[in-house]
């Protein structure tokens, strides 16, 4: 786990090498154990190594090929690596470290874009061809490592911070994408390839952005869509289901330092902590972060989890006042700005990881493969007949919904189609608020309701919303763990995205993952946590914090100083008024609101920090 960074097409070889130096300098949380920089005759790549596997020398980076042609600069993890350079090997190949990095660029070699398919982990790079200039950089097929770039025919400048390779065209106005604007008030953050600013792109999860001078930069994907599906089409069953976890997790717990579980007191992280158990056969250190609003804290549950799985068990708690504490750090982490404030315990408990281990492993991916977010599954699984009956249908719904035994949201039956439907339980915050608040996002808003309109569900409404979910969710997820867990320089690893049971999850029925009313969600998992003895609890809590009591309180005076008199942001005019209207809205009890007010709060600070880091830059 580590950062990579590059530019290419400059005119000035010194000054692109002491860009990249500074740029991999700047990385240093993210890779804290060596930074190098590698020049070529067409740029310079940069690396900050975060030392895993192979702590030797043999395994820093930038790494180039014995004759001096291809050179790979690589953040992630690859857990079958052994299996792919045993097959190397096998046809000649010879090795000079003991690590994943020199796997995937013999790899590269070997077999060329087609290796990307092949690599079962997480993974941003930038494989360089040295004499002709041509640079492929590429995304694991989850984004589960950040990659933004700015490219245009004569130069390229990427980096696995936003903030980075903002700085280094300090000359250009810092001006909001409308289209990554509007997705970040709305899902949460900006769609890959769509970035927030409207010069600075993002690689998207399964694709390569091929660069070469002189030409259009070329993005493709390196995966088929259905690349989870095979021939049987079968859904695997529990014990297949059971054996590839434990295969996924003994994978991931390869490491050259202290590995540690994080543990929640849902189901996820703690069928990874027990089978990881199963594995070592030894009380792994768990990390639990708790908060000070009993109707949010579930560090009982985690304790209970931990007790009955054998696990040595770390509790931490924020409080109110420890949010004045860790504000600033999280607004450092966030190489670009941040709307989701579950940040802030994530944040926490990296911090409290950190003390013991550079490696943890996490429940992320088990809510968006097996519909652990059973709410929107209910309301789509409810509404999809009605939708697709007519209006006479959805007024007769409307109904029984409104008066019947089993009251539902009339709403949801009247939305113009399953995708309309499917957004907003999905979204964040109204697109139609976030119009009012930025009035030129009024195009997009109208172009994204005109575009669902447009989508037709087959008929599986929950394997489309698991689709979304996966689209539209999971990447906001995977973001906020990067950021946090390479603040305090760890490896996050995600053994639920692993590639073989990823897939066998993924043809498992969506539907097969509810109970009969929709009203518990991933069935098998509560399954597998069941085998070893560990009863899930039916409701979980979520991993979030009162923001709003913070709002209106421990951070109110930053968000005023900050906040209150900006007539735009990031070039984008803000309705005169709106945000003081919002913020009454909160204070009056209305939550809806909070988390724009939280989004703008961070897009204002980091607009501002920027402007510090290119003057930074440019004195340099």
């Amino acid at each position: 786990m580590c950062g990579i960074c590059g530019v290419f097409g400059e005119t000035s070889k010194q000054r692109t090498i002491e860009t990249v130096r500074r740029m991999a300098e700047a990385m240093q949380r993210r890779g804290p154990d060596s930074q190098a920089v590698y020049p070529t005759m067409h740029g310079a790549l940069g690396f900050a190594r975060l030392a895993i596997l192979d702590l030797s020398v043999a395994g820093n980076q930038p790494m180039a090929t014995a004759d001096g042609q291809w050179v790979l600069a690589f953040n992630g993890e690859i857990y079958n690596y052994r299996a792919l350079r045993a097959e190397l090997e096998g046809r000649g190949h010879r090795f000079a470290s003991s690590g994943d990095t020199e796997v995937v660029l013999q790899a590269l070699v070997c077999w060329g874009e087609a290796a990307l398919a092949r690599l079962n982990g997480m993974f941003a790079l930038a494989f360089c061809h040295v004499a002709s200039g041509r640079v492929m950089l590429a995304r694991d097929r989850w984004g589960m490592k950040p990659l933004f770039l700015r490219a245009t025919p004569q130069t390229l400048v990427f980096a696995s911070q936003l903030d980075l390779v903002c700085a280094v065209h300090g000359d250009d106005p810092l001006r909001a994408s409308a289209v990554g604007l509007y997705e970040h008030f709305t899902l949460g953050f900006p769609v890959a390839p769509h970035g927030l600013l409207d010069t600075v792109d993002q690689v998207a999860p399964g694709h390569t952005v091929t660069w070469q001078p002189g030409c259009e930069p070329a993005c493709a994907p390196f995966i088929s869509p259905n690349w989870w599906d095979d021939e049987h089409h079968r859904a695997p069953t529990l014990e297949e289901l059971d054996a590839l976890l434990e295969a996924s997790v003994r994978r991931h717990l390869v490491s050259d330092v202290p590995v540690g579980v994080l543990l929640s007191g849902g189901v996820d992280s703690p069928l990874v902590a027990a089978v990881s158990k199963r594995i070592t056969r030894n009380a792994l250190p768990a990390y639990t972060i708790g908060v000070d609003d009993v109707a949010l804290d579930e560090t009982g549950e985690a304790v209970r989890m931990a007790a009955g799985i054998g696990l040595d068990h770390r509790v931490d708690r924020l409080t109110g006042q420890d949010v004045l504490g860790l504000f600033d750090d999280v607004m450092e982490c966030s190489s670009h700005p941040v709307t989701d404030f579950s940040l802030f315990p994530t944040l926490a408990v990296f911090r409290l990881a950190a003390r013991d281990v550079k490696v943890v492993l996490t429940g992320d991916g088990a809510d968006e493969l097996f519909c652990g977010y059973v709410g929107r599954y209910q309301a789509v699984r409810d509404a999809a007949p009605v939708l697709a009956a007519g209006w006479s249908a959805r007024a007769a719904a409307s109904v029984a919904a409104r008066f019947g035994r089993r009251r539902r949201p009339v709403r949801d039956l009247w939305e113009e189609s399953l995708q309309a439907l499917a957004r907003r339980k999905l979204s964040t915050w109204r697109g139609a608020a976030a119009v009012r608040l930025f009035p030129a996002l009024r195009p997009v808003h109208a172009g994204v309701h005109h575009a669902d309109r447009q989508v037709i569900v087959g008929t599986d409404a929950l394997a489309h919303m698991r689709e979304l979910d996966l689209r539209w969710h999971l990447p906001g997820i995977l973001d906020k763990v990067d950021r946090a867990s390479m603040y305090w320089s760890i490896e996050a690893r995600v053994p639920y995205l692993d590639n073989e049971f990823a897939a066998a999850a993924l043809r498992c029925e969506a539907s097969a993952c509810l109970d009969e009313h929709g009203r518990v969600g991933k069935l098998p998992l509560r399954r597998l946590l069941a085998r070893v003895g560990v009863q899930a609890p039916v409701l979980k809590k979520g991993f979030t914090v009162p923001m709003q009591r913070w709002l209106l309180g421990e951070l109110r005076e930053r968000f005023l100083d900050t906040i209150a008199r900006r007539a735009s942001l990031l070039g984008m005019p803000v309705a005169p008024g709106e945000v003081a209207r919002l913020y009454r809205a909160v204070e009056d009890g209305d939550h809806r609101p909070v988390r724009a007010l939280w989004a703008m709060l961070s897009i204002a600070i980091w607009e501002d920090r920027i402007a510090r880091l290119r003057t930074e830059f440019t004195a340099a």
